[in-house]
């Protein structure tokens, strides 16, 4: 299972304390003339192939030589086929609108298969070549990451758009998102001879000597790195409600929120990728992180139960895809419970 760091675990409790992400308002108590709250916690249970939270190396250091032309990382792949996504939303709605504040917390893990390009010889000593093959696994990396997301959005109910069968939401929203990821080898290659240990570069400077480590005066070697990803901007929630039953007990809903802002990583100073410089064996360090624009979307749809007593059940089925400096992707279905009170 990840691990998660202390920041995140705090943040956590601190959605579960709190009780505060589906930010849509339910239907049903739209159109009370008094104030009503609705409580919806939830479990998105996510299946996330691509971790765009974090830089995606496309080169790295093997004893101090290497070239970007060596070896190439494969695309990420996640360490588990599902990481529940725990959250809950609390909204407070009078006449036709709502408010709603949530959060959710996820930790889930990748990995990154380093692979040769081409044959080509490592050095574990001065006396020691070891051969390999074009195709081989160099390495595997793995990256662990702690997300927590924050919402806020205004929505206005505009019902029977289409009599007695269609209603239908619109809003506009904040929406805050913290991950902090934590990135190690976990296997590296063995050879009769020895084993080659993979490892990162932390550098102030500009530019990465292949051929002459000792001339990196401005780096230093870690075994495991951090990165901090900051994502922040408007959303647009939007939600089609169509009653399945006379009654109104059977609603199939889609909710679709895009989402515009800005996406700002912290590497710091981690070497992810450099090119080449035309001097031979010295490239220029391409850094990946700093603020960026960021699009993406959330989209769910299922069907809700409305019971007596304020009380709905919603089975449905999500996917998010967020663009920034990397793509982040995640799919899978989502189960919540509605609990309101008030506005009878």
């Amino acid at each position: 299972m990840p691990e998660s760091r202390p920041f995140a675990r705090g943040l956590l409790w601190a959605v579960v304390a709190a009780s505060l992400t589906a930010l849509v308002p339910t239907p049903a108590s739209a159109q009370a003339d008094s104030w009503s709250f609705v409580f919806t916690p939830q479990v998105w249970l996510s299946h996330i192939p691509k971790n765009g939270f974090v830089a995606a190396p496309t080169i790295n250091t093997i004893a101090g030589a290497a070239t970007t032309s060596m070896f190439t990382v494969v695309e990420s792949s996640p360490t588990a086929a599902v990481n529940p996504q725990w959250g809950a939303q609390l909204a407070v709605q009078r006449r036709l609108w709502s408010f709603a504040v949530g959060a959710q917390y996820v930790s889930f893990g990748t990995q990154n298969d380093i692979n040769a390009t081409q044959s080509f010889e490592l050095p574990l000593s001065p006396s020691v070549l070891v051969p390999v093959p074009k195709g081989a696994t160099i390495a595997q990396e793995r990256v662990n990451t702690d997300r927590f997301d924050l919402d806020l959005a205004l929505s206005r109910f505009f019902g029977d758009v289409i009599e007695e069968r269609l209603d239908v939401t619109a809003g506009l929203g904040f929406k805050f998102i913290y991950a902090s990821a934590s990135r190690h080898f976990a296997s590296s290659i063995t050879t009769p001879a020895g084993s080659l240990s993979m490892t990162y570069f932390q550098c102030t400077g500009t530019t990465f000597n292949f051929a002459d480590s000792a001339a990196n005066t401005n780096c230093r070697s870690r075994s495991r790195v951090t990165e901090d990803d900051y994502l922040y901007g408007l959303t647009v929630p939007l939600g089609f409600h169509v009653h399945l039953s006379d009654d109104g007990k059977w609603v199939t809903t889609m909710n679709i929120t895009p989402f515009f802002g800005v996406e700002n990583r912290k590497d710091d100073d981690v070497v992810y990728q450099t090119t080449s410089t035309g001097t031979a064996g010295v490239d220029r360090i391409v850094r990946l992180d700093g603020a960026t624009f960021a699009v993406g979307a959330t989209a769910d749809a299922g069907v809700r139960y409305v019971f007596d007593h304020g009380i709905a059940v919603y089975g449905g089925f999500r996917v998010q895809f967020i663009n920034g400096h990397q793509q982040y992707l995640a799919w899978g279905p989502m189960v919540n419970v509605s609990l309101r009170f008030g506005g009878q």
